[in-house]
């Protein structure tokens, strides 16, 4: 499960930097 967990972290990162919340 904790692999899991850092996969969605990198996906919620790569989304951040590609599609910033502004």
């Amino acid at each position: 499960n904790y692999a899991l967990v850092m996969l969605i972290g990198t996906a919620i990162l790569i989304l951040w930097t590609v599609w910033p919340p502004y």
